[in-house]
């Protein structure tokens, strides 16, 4: 049976035309079909479409970061990518219960942020959400984070902050919190962040601020440098205390308030 050459190049044009709005639509770009058919109908190739498609501003804006990074000589990345990474971070924000939008797909992909900084930032919001009220409330005060459901999100994935920062900025609003909890007293970002940088995290904190509390008595004619620094369980202030707790127990049969010794009173040798 002869071929019919008018009738398959028409079959062929209707294959193109449909594979070409098949992926208009996948990349939510509809609105395209018509430029793309009638660029078809001229007798340009898929390839052609493709390439001008590019110019076009409505791609431009819908796949931002195919520009952007290539503005930035980062790696490339195709709209197919940009479309998984998007569905990734909608499942992302589904499993942890944000809202949707809450991350901005390409905005990470523009700064370069791979789905499992993505995660570890979600986790770390999610991780103070349910954080004790005084640990919100000194973050606040000290770095004015986390009044809103993903402002520290956004401070997480901003380059100029970054998670290792975020993470130091609420442990040492963890520790400030529970020198006020454990009734110790207040404590400044800059001794907050000190103590942080020292190795004193919130399970400690808890703990020394707990002992210290109780130990007035042994640590009155401490400095406050000294009692920062048996906070993070350095010598030679705890070697100071146990002194202070001996002459306690010499001078008062059984011993005074701080007689069960320094044991475990902070995190140093």
């Amino acid at each position: 049976m002869p071929v019919n050459v008018d009738s398959l190049n028409d079959a062929v044009s209707d294959a193109l035309a449909s594979s070409i709005e098949a992926l208009l639509a996948s990349y939510g770009l509809e609105d395209l079909t018509g430029w793309a058919t009638g660029l078809l109908s001229s007798g340009a190739s898929a390839d052609r479409v493709e390439l001008e498609l590019e110019q076009q501003p409505a791609f431009q804006r819908r796949f931002r970061a195919v520009f952007s990074r290539r503005e930035q000589n980062l790696p490339p990345v195709s709209p197919a990518e940009i479309l998984a990474y998007e569905r990734q971070v909608a499942e992302l924000e589904s499993f942890y219960g944000l809202p949707e939008g809450t991350i901005d797909a390409q905005e990470a992909m523009i700064n370069d942020q791979g789905y499992n900084e993505l995660q570890a930032a979600v986790a770390q919001e999610v991780a103070f959400r349910q954080a004790d009220p005084e640990t919100q409330a000194i973050a606040r005060e000290f770095y004015g984070m986390g009044g809103t459901q993903g402002e520290l999100l956004g401070a997480l994935l901003n380059e100029s902050v970054g998670l290792p920062v975020v993470q130091q900025r609420i442990q040492a609003a963890q520790v400030a919190s529970q020198a006020r909890v454990q009734g110790f007293g207040e404590l400044t970002r800059q001794e907050a962040e000190q103590l942080a940088g020292r190795g004193v995290d919130v399970d400690v904190a808890r703990q020394t601020f707990g002992l210290l509390s109780r130990s007035e008595q042994l640590t009155r004619d401490f400095t406050r440098a000294e009692l920062l620094s048996l906070a993070a369980g350095e010598a030679p202030a705890t070697q100071r205390l146990e002194e202070a707790r001996q002459e306690a127990q010499a001078a008062f049969t059984g011993g005074g308030g701080f007689a069960g010794g320094v044991a475990g009173l902070g995190v140093a040798e």
